[in-house]
């Protein structure tokens, strides 16, 4: 069922999910195998970065943030490591 009216605030969500899934994409590219295990913390499981990356994890807004914060955090210790 489509819904007949899109909200705004549907769109603003859905424009976070691709950056942060597009972020995440990159951030696994740069850094290769083990990065997702340096990548979780906190309330960002291992697990729910692979399920994301494979297309088979749904995903609350919160979790969303969740690794969003949790890439911030370390493309910051990155930048200081260079």
């Amino acid at each position: 069922m489509v819904p007949e009216k899109i909200r705004d605030c549907d769109l603003i969500d859905v424009a976070e999910k691709v950056e942060i899934l597009n972020r995440l994409r990159a951030y696994r590219k740069k850094n290769g195998l083990g990065c997702l295990k340096r990548l979780a913390r906190g309330k960002v499981a291992e697990e729910m970065l692979r399920g994301v990356l494979a297309d088979v994890r749904l995903l609350t807004r919160r979790e969303w943030r969740a690794i969003g914060r949790a890439l911030d955090e370390a493309e910051k210790q990155e930048g200081a490591g260079e």
